[in-house]
């Protein structure tokens, strides 16, 4: 009776019950037979792994650890018996167990960060030198830190000078000698061909095919036609200055902007396009707030490791009578972004993206900025559409009227505070757009309200940040300056 029931118990139970192997069964006589055979083998370390792998490719893991324990009695670093127990190997010895591993590198890195260092792979490295080494950057003969791909394109220009050729800014060629009959003919290399302008144009129209070229300031991608590329470049060049004002710092290097034909190739960059293999430029999707938006996904995949290609993107519509002339000021706030990054790179967050293979952390890469968002994207509003222009006949002037004007068309501005807080967002995009605005309108107020203590606050924070330090605590003070001058600020406001 006993029995039956305890088979129907057996037989309704949801998931079967498995006997044992009698091979997985390891009984004191088979422990004795495998212990005689690994006596039998001496102390010839190789006979006994020989044991250890024919127990451990049976299943026999007793019999097999106590063949590899044997073994490190004779060869105590012996490799392929440590990984057989299932040791772990670090910092130049075994740790038994996984436990033990982790509670020495716990131990060991709090060391090491008390020195100031960090693990790279098997090395320890200073702290500061980490995101340069993630990104494969080298320091130059003065210790300085080089991308390396600056250095290659100066070694190729070096090189290119050498043979006696010339820079073309206008597309960045290097002509060689044989050919300056074809430059002073005004025909342009496109591939191995040599053609028209009309014919360049076409070809440097599609997204890929961008010219590339020099201004004094800036480097400059666009597709569209060279008419407007020279006029961009010039506005580019031109708000140069107006971002140094702001920030009082120059990039070490010329910033490039990317600079498209129309609308649909600006947003089909930021989005990018799987029919043409081309990865989205911007995964934020703030391009579709303003007329030029910051590329914060885009990677050069051809550099090892990938290189950060992170800079401001505008349009130039000039087929189109209505949104053309605005192309000039879409180029300026583009060239404000690019600038801005070339000051002031996330290099800790980059680094560890790549050294993931991750994409970006947003919210960590615009933290570790020493600029703020609101000032970020406000000198390039300032750089937009807050500028005298040097240009243009009438009031020089006229374009920090026109922005204020549009402000005040849509109502009370916001407060000082939200502004700062810059909270920019999809789901409310005209206020969104509006708040760009309101932090150039700020930025305008810092550099040319005339009030003392903003002046003196933002004199503070400019010589922080060329400084390198304290940057972020120069803000907080210059973000309280203006409010605390609030009405100072208003009548700036209501004087344009």
């Amino acid at each position: 009776m006993f029995s039956t029931l305890l088979l129907s118990a057996l037989v309704a139970t949801s998931a079967p019950i498995e006997l044992a192997s009698t091979n997985s069964l390891y009984t004191v006589a088979q422990a004795a037979d495998h212990d005689a055979e690994i006596d039998a083998a001496g102390d010839d370390v190789e006979k006994i792994l020989e044991l250890g792998r024919s127990w451990k490719s049976a299943r026999k893991s007793a019999a097999a650890k106590a063949a590899f324990l044997r073994v490190l009695e004779l060869d105590p670093e012996n490799e392929e018996a440590h990984k057989g127990l299932r040791h772990h190997f670090y910092a130049g010895q075994w740790f038994t167990s996984y436990s033990a591993l982790s509670k020495y590198k716990r131990a060991e890195s709090e060391e090491m960060k008390a020195k100031g260092l960090s693990r790279l792979g098997d090395e320890w490295v200073p702290t500061a030198d980490l995101p340069f080494l993630k990104m494969g950057w080298a320091k130059d003969e003065s210790g300085n830190w080089v991308d390396p791909f600056r250095l290659q394109i100066a070694e190729y220009e070096a090189a290119m000078a050498e043979e006696g050729r010339e820079l073309r800014a206008e597309d960045s060629s290097w002509i060689h000698p044989d050919d300056f009959d074809k430059w002073s003919e005004g025909l342009w290399k496109c591939g191995d061909e040599w053609v028209s302008l009309s014919e360049a144009n076409a070809f440097h129209s599609k997204l890929g095919q961008w010219w590339q070229a020099r201004g004094e300031r800036f480097e400059l991608l666009t597709t569209c036609d060279m008419e407007v590329l020279l006029w961009a470049r010039w506005h580019a060049d031109q708000a140069y200055g107006d971002l140094s004002r702001v920030f009082g710092l120059q990039p070490s290097y010329r910033p490039m902007l990317v600079l498209m034909r129309n609308i649909e190739q600006f947003n089909t960059f930021a989005a990018g396009s799987q029919a043409d293999s081309f990865p989205a430029a911007e995964s934020s999707g703030y391009s579709s707030l303003h007329n030029a938006y910051f590329a914060d996904s885009w990677f050069d995949p051809r550099t090892t490791p990938p290189r950060f290609l992170g800079t401001g993107v505008g349009y130039w519509d000039a087929s189109d009578e209505k949104v053309g002339p605005f192309g000039k000021h879409s180029v300026r706030h583009a060239a404000g972004l690019a600038y801005a990054e070339a000051i002031a790179p996330s290099l800790n967050t980059l680094g560890a993206a790549l050294a993931a293979s991750a994409p970006i952390n947003l919210d960590e890469f615009w933290a570790e900025k020493p600029i703020p968002r609101w000032l970020f994207y406000g000198a390039a509003a300032f750089a937009e559409r807050y500028y005298k222009d040097v240009q243009g006949e009438g009031d020089p002037m006229k374009y920090r009227a026109w922005s204020i004007a549009n402000l005040r068309s849509g109502g009370d501005l916001d407060s000082l505070e939200s502004i700062f807080a810059f909270n920019l967002s999809l789901e409310n995009i005209g206020p969104s757009t509006r708040l760009i605005n309101e932090a150039g309108l700020v930025v305008s107020f810092i550099v040319d309200g005339g009030c003392g203590p903003v002046i003196e606050a933002h004199r503070a924070f400019k010589s922080a940040l060329k400084k390198g330090s304290g940057a972020r605590e120069a803000v907080v003070a210059l973000q309280k300056a203006v409010i605390d001058n609030k009405e100072a600020f208003e009548k700036y406001v209501e004087s344009n």
